[in-house]
């Protein structure tokens, strides 16, 4: 019995400590967007600004090597409509004023039940703590690992269970949880 704990244990910290160092942020756009102006070809690698990159010159070979959609427009401030649509690895030719980089999904809900009612969490911030009890059904479908804590102690400590992103248990209780990536 006690082997079988220390097991579910270890499986439980070897998955979180992959999800910490495997998986970038969930709004994190990596890789980079070429573009020619007249002239030289510029790139686009900083991406810690925002989705938009605005006013510039852009007009022939277009790649984007990014892992999300790029949206191009003429307008120098991704705004009115959209010239095209590059998927990642695409390439074209155009001229445009400005890209917007879409993010990934939104993280998603997270539900509970509490005092025989169904609660959710939409779109729950990582690394924040809510107080909220659960005592039945929950279900993860965020894009983060949620910690649960049954103590009255808010999220201190080590958490008392984990649920990775889309796993649910049909009877759980807990007193407060935060999510992480």
């Amino acid at each position: 019995m006690v082997h079988r704990w220390w097991n579910t244990l270890a499986v439980a910290v070897a998955a979180f400590l992959l999800t910490m160092v495997a998986a970038p942020p969930a709004a994190t756009t990596t890789g980079y967007f070429e573009y020619t102006e007249p002239g030289p070809a510029q790139t686009i690698r900083d991406f810690s600004g925002g989705t938009c990159h605005t006013y510039l010159q852009a007009s022939g070979r277009v790649w984007n090597m990014t892992d999300v959609e790029a949206e191009i427009y003429a307008s120098k401030n991704c705004s009115g409509n959209i010239l095209r649509k590059l998927q990642p690895g695409q390439e074209t030719r155009a001229t445009f004023g400005s890209v917007n980089f879409r993010t990934r999904p939104s993280s998603g809900y997270f539900r509970f039940r509490e005092a025989g009612r169904t609660l959710t969490l939409h779109n729950p911030r990582s690394n924040v703590c809510f107080t909220v009890r659960s005592d039945g059904f929950v279900y993860n479908a965020t894009n983060k690992t949620v910690e649960t804590w049954t103590s009255d102690e808010a999220c201190q400590g080590t958490a008392d269970h984990f649920l990775r992103k889309e796993e649910h248990a049909d009877a759980m209780s807990f007193e407060s949880v935060q999510f992480i990536r």
